[in-house]
Parts: structure tokens; sequence; C-alpha cells
């Protein structure tokens, strides 16, 4: 439920930062801004779909180096490089990851 006023970025951020308090991470991958922008320029949908989230499978089919990867993470990385969705950019997007989690 979206309150008024609330884009669906903020909707989305809150409930996985809550949800991963309790150990619970998104099966699929939630798109809504720049998200669908990631995957409209990688080709996992297309400009016109109506669809609300991508599941493993349909992701795994068209970038196959993503498929091992946790949906939450995938959201964030075609989000950030929603201009330019490489496998080098993956790489360096994780490697960057690694690093916060260390600092903190």
């Amino acid at each position: 439920i979206k309150p008024r006023g609330i884009g669906e970025l903020t909707v989305y951020d809150v409930a996985l930062g809550v949800s991963t308090n309790y150990g619970i991470y998104p099966k699929t991958v939630y798109l809504h801004a720049g998200t669908k922008k990631g995957a409209v320029n990688s080709g996992l949908t297309d400009k016109f779909s109506r669809k609300k989230q991508l599941f493993r499978d349909e992701i795994s089919l068209r970038l196959p180096w993503l498929a091992d990867i946790e949906p939450y993470l995938i959201e964030d990385f075609l989000c950030i490089y929603k201009s330019a969705v490489t496998h080098e950019n993956f790489l360096e997007f994780i490697k960057n990851r690694r690093l916060e989690k260390k600092d903190v």
C-alpha cells in the first residue's frame, strides 16, 4: 500500500530495510523508476511492459551472469547502471558492495 505523496522507490526502500532486519529478502526484482529503465536497456523487459517484477529465471535467460545473485542486489545494479548495463559494471558494483560491508 503506497501512502499519498510517497513514491514507489521510497516504499520499496523502506520495505527492504524493515524486512532485512528480520532476515527476509525479496524473491523477485521489483521494477520501479530507474530499475525499470535498467531492465529495458538490458533487454529484460520492453519499454511498454506493465510488469511490476522480474523472476530469476527471466533474468538468467537474458543475463546469465546475474543468475546466482540476490534479487535486491540486481535491483540496485539495474537502477545504478540503468544507462549501461554490462558485465564489467556488474563486477565493479559487487566489488564496491563487498567493500561497503567491510567498512561497517
